[in-house]
């Protein structure tokens, strides 16, 4: 019977450690995010995000960490250089409504840089997911979108680009789709973004011939009428004033072409933007007395700010307060 044990005795390195992991278990879990941090965070981030086999869910969560990391521009030009622009963009059309938006305020947030902005140009497809994305079913994802929107007009740059892909038509569209009276309620936020980016496109002659008949001026007139109070009971008193002005804005730009007085002529905005020449907000009475002037240099607009406009208007309020 052996009395002792045997032990094997070496100074060979692989003898003495002689643990090797099995092959099979990978050395780096390609999920794992605890390690990235400082400078290696928005490099392991974007790998994430092109990460074929990554769960909606944990997609989605490195989309909202990238968010909160784009307050600073710094930060901003090291995504843009590990190609965040572009997966940012195709995640817009993923499957989950969470992802989309999440991809949306990031892509929006890039795009306030040149290089940016340049980065999303340079793909003509982007601009399909980009017109897809404003008539998405989810409100939360078409309030994202309005954003990027807004924030790709910031810039004459970005306005261009809107132009030569024919962006701005599919959002008068949308505009006309979810201003409605039976979906303002619900679509205000997203509008009001619209709106802006109205503001902003609209500064450019180019631009306005993009907005002109589609029905834009037609919709802005529904609204400012607003027969039967549709509009001013279903929004608060804040939101309502504050789409007026912007309507009101985006009605004195358009007018400055002479296309734009056409059209706003034939659709009788001249008798309904009379009735803002004497508003309480001042800035109502800024715009409306500016689109006045815009139109008054056709003749058709002069004989009805003369003599249909102002005169009706007489008419009924002595109708309604006098024959009492």
């Amino acid at each position: 019977m052996q009395a002792y044990q045997r032990y094997k005795v070496s100074e060979f390195l692989r003898d003495r450690h002689p643990y090797v992991p099995p092959k099979q278990m990978p050395l780096l879990d390609p999920e794992q995010v605890a390690v990235a941090y400082n400078e290696r965070c928005v490099p392991k981030l974007a790998d994430l995000l092109v990460y074929e086999k990554l769960s909606s869910e944990k997609r989605r969560d490195a989309l909202h960490t990238l968010n909160e990391l784009a307050s600073h521009q710094e930060t901003k030009e090291i995504m843009i250089q590990n190609n965040i622009v572009q997966s940012a963009i195709n995640l817009m059309a993923d499957n989950s409504e969470e992802v989309r938006a999440e991809a949306a305020c990031l892509c929006g947030s890039l795009l306030f840089l040149d290089v940016g902005r340049a980065e999303f140009n340079s793909n003509l497809g982007n601009y399909k997911i980009l017109q897809a994305v404003i008539f998405d079913k989810f409100l939360t994802v078409r309030e994202c979108a309005g954003w990027l929107i807004y924030r790709f007009s910031l810039h004459k740059e970005g306005v261009e680009m809107l132009y030569n892909s024919l962006t701005i038509t599919k959002i008068v569209d949308a505009f006309n789709t979810y201003s409605g009276p039976s979906r303002i309620e619900d679509n205000y936020k997203f509008i009001l973004f619209l709106l802006e980016a109205f503001v902003n496109c609209t500064m450019y002659d180019f631009a306005i011939q993009h907005t002109l008949q589609h029905g834009f001026l037609k919709a802005f007139n529904i609204i400012l009428r607003d027969r039967n109070e549709y509009y001013s009971t279903s929004l608060s008193p804040g939101i309502f004033e504050q789409i007026l002005e912007y309507v009101l804005s985006v009605l004195k730009n358009i007018t400055l072409v002479k296309e734009g007085k056409k059209e706003a002529l034939e659709e009788g905005l001249i008798y309904t933007l009379s009735w803002y020449l004497d508003s309480k907000v001042e800035k109502e009475r800024l715009y409306s007395s500016s689109f006045m002037m815009s139109v008054g240099n056709i003749l058709e607009a002069k004989k009805q700010i003369s003599e249909y406009s102002f005169n009706m208007r007489f008419e009924i309020l002595e109708v309604i307060f006098f024959d009492k």
